[in-house]
């Protein structure tokens, strides 16, 4: 069985920032934030923004239009209309479980920090924590489990 003190204290270490988990920006991935200028090649596209950037030059591109390919069209829309969607998400965090592996002691502190790391693991599924395991010996260390989210692997090694 795992300490409970020691699952306390992970919890506490995970508010770290007043409860604010770091958050990665990208174009591709998460939840909508705001409509910007696109930047590259992949993006999605926002249409309400693209259609509200293009709505105040609709007369003048009407009259542009005409004799034209676009003309008879209810909404013209031009390069510089364009918004894309800037998408966040947020960041994991990796909780690393550094363990003395000398004395007789060892395989005790090691299946303890095996049980700890297994629930966390089963605990931060949403959260998109990483675990990882090191043991270490004198002036030697070794990485039991490398950061991973697996609870397979965690609970093999």
């Amino acid at each position: 069985k795992v300490d409970p003190k020691l699952l306390k204290f992970s919890k506490w270490t995970r508010r770290g920032r007043g409860g604010k988990r770091a958050k990665i920006f990208s174009l591709l991935r998460g939840r909508f934030v705001k409509a910007v200028f696109p930047k590259g090649k992949k993006a999605k596209l926002a249409i309400g923004a693209t259609l509200r950037a293009a709505a105040p030059h609709q007369l003048s591109r009407r009259k542009h239009a005409v004799g034209t390919k676009y003309e008879g069209r209810t909404v013209i829309v031009q390069k510089d209309d364009f918004r894309v969607k800037r998408m966040s998400r947020k960041a994991g965090t990796l909780v690393v479980f550094v363990v003395d592996a000398s004395g007789s002691m060892a395989l005790n502190r090691m299946n303890a920090a095996k049980g700890a790391s297994v629930e966390l693991l089963a605990e931060a599924y949403k959260s998109r924590d990483k675990i990882s395991l090191i043991a270490f010996h004198g002036d030697r260390a070794e990485v039991l489990v490398p950061p991973t989210k697996s609870m397979a692997l965690t609970k093999n090694r």
